[in-house]
């Protein structure tokens, strides 16, 4: 009883993070396309490509985080409850 809840709880992690590491990758990918977007004016502000960069860094540091969360979840997941396909899919954000 108390291994189903812990596998439950578990998985209810796994499927958060899940979502979570896709919202990051989505957050990198639009800062990307606005770095790229600003370095591409005609006369290009430093200043703001500077605060974009410094965003750019923290959100994929933020999502390399969160992948890592989602391995150490996944891997607790495996190791007490089976693993498998129940907890599925990858860490790619």
């Amino acid at each position: 009883m108390l291994r189903a809840r812990t596998c439950a709880m578990l998985l209810n992690q796994i499927h958060g993070l899940k979502k979570i590491v896709a919202d990051d990758g989505k957050e990198v990918r639009r800062l990307q396309a606005e770095l790229a977007r600003l370095r591409a004016e005609p006369h290009p502000d430093p200043a703001k490509i500077a605060q974009v960069e410094a965003e750019l860094a923290a959100a994929q540091q933020k999502l390399s985080d969160d992948q890592d969360a989602l391995t150490d979840v996944q891997s607790d997941y495996d190791e007490h409850c089976g693993g498998g396909t129940a907890a599925g899919g990858t860490t790619e954000g």
